[in-house]
């Protein structure tokens, strides 16, 4: 029976929190009533490329972030109207929260996580099952404020073996962008990737990390005639830089 409560104790902090927010939000609702009206009376527009976009937007307020999160994570409004709402959450949520919602929804929850210390929930959601979420996740650990770390090596690193070519462009570009030197062997590899951007970026990314030796490399001078055009620059740009 001891193993059965253990085992439910993630579930039952996960409901917790979800319940604490939903209570929050119904108190305030009750309590601060213009407060609510701005959130909940807000009206979505579309741009020319149809996307939601609330005019204006909503503040950083504690009540207003509470109600923000309340109604992407509670409400009936349609999903691209809660994922627009999502990125104004501005406060980064927990990976157990994040991670059982809707694909669109958990991309937009992982932009607060953007330019943080911490690199947890970028980490677990590198893992995410959806390539969308672990290209969100790959990207935003190049802004991460984390330092150097084996753990965001080692998921970045086998971010430049996923099956989703925007998954290891994004993986490179990240390790070239924290100077990842323990990644460079494996970056090298990627310079014969049949996706033109993916060359570019661990092109790129070989620079950052050491110019001299990414210019000694024959694999990359050979790229200074790819027929990819971004590919060839940053070969030149490279050599140039180590010259």
């Amino acid at each position: 029976m001891t193993w059965l409560i253990f085992g439910m104790l993630p579930l039952m902090a996960e409901a917790s929190t979800t319940v604490t927010i939903a209570e929050r939000a119904r108190r305030i609702r009750a309590e601060h009533p213009d407060v609510a009206a701005l959130v909940d009376g807000s009206e979505p527009r579309r741009n020319r490329a149809g996307q939601v976009y609330f005019p204006g937007g909503f503040g950083d307020s504690e009540h207003v972030q509470v109600l923000l999160l309340d109604a992407v994570l509670h409400s009936d409004k349609a999903l691209d109207v809660r994922v627009s709402m999502a990125h104004a959450v501005a406060d980064p949520q927990a990976w157990a929260l994040i991670e059982k919602q809707a694909v669109a929804l958990r991309v937009a929850l992982l932009e607060g996580h953007k330019g943080t210390d911490d690199a947890s929930v970028l980490i677990a959601a590198a893992n995410d099952p959806s390539p969308d979420v672990s290209a969100a996740a790959v990207r935003l650990l190049g802004y991460s404020k984390a330092p150097p770390s084996a753990d965001v090596s080692a998921t970045l690193v086998a971010a430049l073996s996923s099956q989703t070519g925007e998954v290891r462009r994004l993986a490179a570009r990240s390790l070239g962008w924290r100077n990842d030197a323990s990644a460079f062997d494996a970056l090298v590899k990627l310079l014969t990737d049949q996706r033109p951007g993916v060359r570019e970026a661990a092109v790129r990314a070989l620079g950052r990390i050491d110019s001299k030796r990414a210019s000694d490399l024959e694999m990359l001078r050979t790229l200074e005639g790819d027929g990819h055009p971004g590919t060839a620059r940053a070969v030149k740009a490279v050599l140039n830089r180590a010259d």
